[in-house]
């Protein structure tokens, strides 16, 4: 059951959530709401092939990037008025599907995956990869798991078919669309009869009879516009099997463009995955409904929570009368902290998804600095959204004590996202318990309930609106990696004490799963820290000094 306002609708199990912390703002009491949802990113050099203009050709990801962004220093830059076609796969085959913006996402740590077939891809280690088994990140890949692969010619049928032709009717000559048997196809008939609000055989009676009133009727013209059949029977004209296109979409779901139409993907195992060190990434939005693309020839994922966070904030603004817009969404920590102080009844989104590949000394330094934004939250009644890639780089206390909800956002049948999970405080705590003691993230074995969502950024903002989001969004990322160079002293010596725990296994002759067990954190966290000389070139220099 969906629940629908002007230009939203969100699950009817979250609006009552939303509802009661509507009630909660009235009040002195906690209003966050935390989400969390992997997304991982390619290397600037993963080669993306991309239709435009009925032109098939590659790019590489970083151009890709520069073209959607008006980069000055291209020769020839995309006209972005036309839209640009990247494969995707829609659980059966391969085929093409329109992207909504190429983003970048930072400096991170990539990985190479080598397939047996030769292919190979540059991402981080939360991507996900679909696999026979569906979506899996990267760190959970294996040697010999079979990954799924582009074939980008169309695999022929040998199976004969029939040519189904369009039935026509001769409707006299006030129509201003004739074809040039002045006739027209019966399937536009019924579309226009329903754009006019006229029943067909009424429809039809005007065109034959009153040439006065079908000068007030709405037409489709045929150059610009066209009728698609989604179930492909020409002879099937139900209203709800017709759908009007433009010839450019109607060609790609018709698979007219020259070996760049569908395929049917193919599967080779993994070879080998070995680490690269730090790179630029970025990552592909694709839009509605399959968020996944063709990259170096391997299926990969693409990512999105930010639209659920987006949905959440707007449906509390419409019921409390607030304020909610592009000006609402924060990246930088500082800024959101003063925003929070310095005014009071606001939605406040802080949408970490440029940051998920921040380094673990970052989250440990800025733990006291979300604390001091959630109770800020609270004393000044807002109503406070903190998006971040996984639930447990926030403490116990901001997830389990001062969160009214967390919520997962996944993907659908292996496919698309646009869905989630939804955590009680009863079940965060559960949650929470057996990442601790497991380092295990059991998100279906505790939700409270489970529900989807659309899109809802093109719905609730403007294009100029989302254009001014990514131009925030890379803003900050720039500053953040300018932030990492500039390394203080406090940094330092965090580094160097976190290299000589690295150290311990082997003075004391134990295993680092032992030792992270002492430390209460993850074994992968020592195996970090033990590279960190490799990282900062600052603290190889100074042990060297030693």
């Amino acid at each position: 059951m969906i629940v629908t306002d002007k230009k939203y609708f969100l699950e009817k199990k979250l609006v009552e959530k939303l509802d009661l912390m509507v009630k909660r703002l009235k009040g002195s009491d906690d209003n966050v709401l935390i989400i969390d949802g992997d997304e991982g990113c390619l290397s600037g050099d993963t080669q993306i092939q991309i239709s435009r203009c009925k032109v098939s050709r590659r790019y590489t990801l970083e151009k890709l990037y520069k073209h959607f962004k008006q980069d000055q220093h291209l020769k020839k830059r995309f006209d972005l008025s036309l839209p640009s076609y990247v494969r995707s796969f829609n659980g059966k085959e391969i085929k093409l599907h329109k992207i909504k913006d190429v983003v970048y996402s930072g400096i991170k740590k990539v990985y190479k995956l080598t397939l047996e077939n030769g292919l190979s891809i540059k991402v981080t280690t939360d991507h996900n990869i679909m696999t026979k088994d569906g979506w899996i990140e990267l760190n959970k890949l294996y040697v010999g798991q079979e990954i799924m692969c582009d074939v980008l010619n169309p695999i022929a049928k040998n199976r004969k078919r029939i040519k189904l032709y369009d039935i026509q009717l001769p409707i006299g000559k006030n129509h201003p669309y004739l074809n040039k048997s002045k006739r027209i196809e019966v399937h536009r008939l019924i579309y226009e009869a329903k754009i006019n609000n006229l029943e067909f055989t009424e429809y039809l009676d005007i065109l034959l009879n009153e040439p006065e009133i079908c000068k007030t009727l709405k037409f489709i013209n045929p150059k610009l516009q066209e009728i698609h059949h989604k179930d492909g029977c020409h002879y099937n004209n139900s209203i709800d099997n017709l759908e009007l296109l433009n010839a450019n979409e109607h060609r790609i779901e018709h698979g007219t463009y020259s070996n760049f139409s569908q395929g049917i993907p193919k599967f080779s195992k993994v070879k080998s995955i070995e680490y690269i060190g730090e790179e630029k990434t970025y990552d592909i939005q694709c839009e509605e409904p399959y968020h996944n693309f063709v990259a170096n020839g391997i299926v990969i994922h693409n990512s999105g929570k930010t639209n659920l966070a987006t949905g959440c904030c707007y449906y509390v603004a419409q019921q409390t009368n607030r304020h909610y817009g592009i000006d609402n969404i924060f990246f930088d920590l500082e800024k959101v902290i003063n925003f929070a102080s310095e005014t009071k009844e606001q939605i406040i989104h802080w949408d970490e998804a440029a940051f998920g590949g921040m380094a673990t000394q970052w989250w440990t330094e800025n733990q006291l600095k979300f604390i001091q934004l959630v109770m800020t939250a609270r004393k000044k009644k807002h109503f406070l959204i903190i998006c971040i890639p996984r639930f447990y780089k926030l403490n116990e206390y901001l997830i389990v004590d001062r969160s009214i909800g967390l919520i997962h956002t996944y993907a659908r049948h292996n496919i698309q996202k646009g869905r989630f999970f939804y955590y009680n405080k009863q079940n965060k705590e559960l949650l929470f318990d057996d990442w601790k003691r497991k380092h295990k993230r059991s998100y279906k074995k505790y939700k409270s309930f489970w529900g989807s969502f659309p899109e809802a950024m093109p719905k609730i903002f403007t294009p100029e609106e989302i254009q001014l989001y990514e131009d925030k969004k890379d803003e900050a990322i720039l500053s953040v990696n300018t932030k990492k160079e500039r390394t203080t002293r406090r940094d330092l010596k965090l580094l160097l004490f976190q290299y000589k725990i690295s150290l311990l296994p082997k003075l004391l002759g134990i295993t680092q799963t032992e030792l992270a067990k002492k430390f209460g954190t993850r074994q992968d966290t020592i195996s970090e820290w033990g590279r960190i000389p490799e990282e900062y070139p600052i603290i190889k220099e100074r042990l060297a000094n030693q």
